[in-house]
């Protein structure tokens, strides 16, 4: 049987949609408006990370950042996430805005560093957005490296721990960048190091990984990848994504997608079984993580997000 949906809020959650966002005018960073970049690109614009077809660190959040890291906190991009069976975008992934790709950080130390820079940013980012009492979940990327590093993971603790109660209950922990067949045990130590800290765990994997008896013994709720790390046509990748999906729920496991930069691949994951999906097809990233917005297929070929007929809560747990 498949968990229950991490993806709902426990704060209030707005009536029914009107096709107008709840706040005076749109501006740049609210999800209900493309933002002006995807306008002068198109919809459909091509995400800007290189590809990894090696799954290494290219396309992870300490890749993100240019080296030296240094002490500032990282400016973050909110990347909406459609929570295809609510029916609404339920969750926003937190990574360092894409404007310094191409950094290959290596060292463990480094990347935890950087690991704790977006996780500050993130607690600072939805501590606002709580008082909107409307906010979503937020998914923070987390390397398996900063967790297998006895240093790098005392210092993510130590950072976890001041976390509060009600902040910890809109968080998911995405872990990337973990080594093809991991043994239980050592995938076990990483995701209870996190797991006290969070609603739920998510871990993103290579396309062509699709052995999940391991993630389904230690509690992980989605196993994912991100397409912008895969090489390959469409239809090639369609036919991969059908069986990644199939493995996953065979073993009570949800499964996300990101990386989805047309509406036709969109429609493939959806088609494929993948229960979140996320890409520049869907929506830009905001600058903020917002609340919890009605997205049904419709949306894919609207310019904003939840424009539909009317719709309830449809984020309810």
């Amino acid at each position: 049987m498949v968990a229950a949906d991490p993806g709902g809020s426990p704060w209030k959650v707005p009536g029914a949609w009107t096709g107008k966002p709840p706040f005076p005018g749109r501006r740049e960073g609210d999800p209900r408006c493309r933002s002006t970049q995807a306008h002068r690109h198109g919809r459909d614009a091509p995400p800007r990370r290189p590809s990894n077809p090696q799954g290494h660190l290219t396309g992870s959040p300490a890749a993100l950042l240019r080296h030296p890291i240094g002490p500032a906190e990282p400016s973050l991009a909110y990347q909406p996430i459609w929570n295809v069976r609510q029916k609404a975008i339920s969750i926003y992934l937190g990574e360092p805005a894409p404007l310094h790709a191409g950094a290959n950080a290596t060292d463990p130390e480094d990347i935890g560093r950087a690991d704790g820079q977006v996780l500050s940013r993130v607690l600072a980012d939805i501590a606002t957005a709580a008082k909107r009492q409307d906010m979503g979940s937020v998914c923070v990327p987390i390397h398996g490296a900063t967790l297998a590093n006895a240093g790098p993971r005392a210092e993510l603790v130590a950072l976890c721990a001041t976390i509060p109660a009600e902040l910890r209950s809109q968080l998911i922990w995405e872990i990337v960048g973990l080594p093809a067949g991991i043994w239980e045990n050592a995938l076990f130590s990483v995701v209870s190091t996190i797991k006290p800290y969070g609603r739920a765990i998510f871990m993103r994997r290579a396309l062509d990984q699709t052995e999940f008896d391991v993630p389904a013994a230690v509690g992980v709720h989605s196993v994912g990848v991100d397409l912008r790390d895969v090489v390959g046509s469409e239809t090639d990748r369609a036919g991969r994504m059908k069986v990644f999906a199939e493995n996953a729920h065979a073993l009570g496991l949800r499964c996300h997608v990101h990386g989805l930069a047309t509406s036709s691949m969109s429609l493939t994951a959806i088609g494929a079984g993948f229960d979140y999906v996320a890409g520049p097809a869907i929506s830009a990233g905001t600058k903020a993580p917002w609340g919890v917005l009605p997205y049904d297929a419709e949306c894919l070929f609207r310019r904003d997000l939840g424009a539909t007929p009317a719709r309830t809560a449809a984020a309810r747990r």
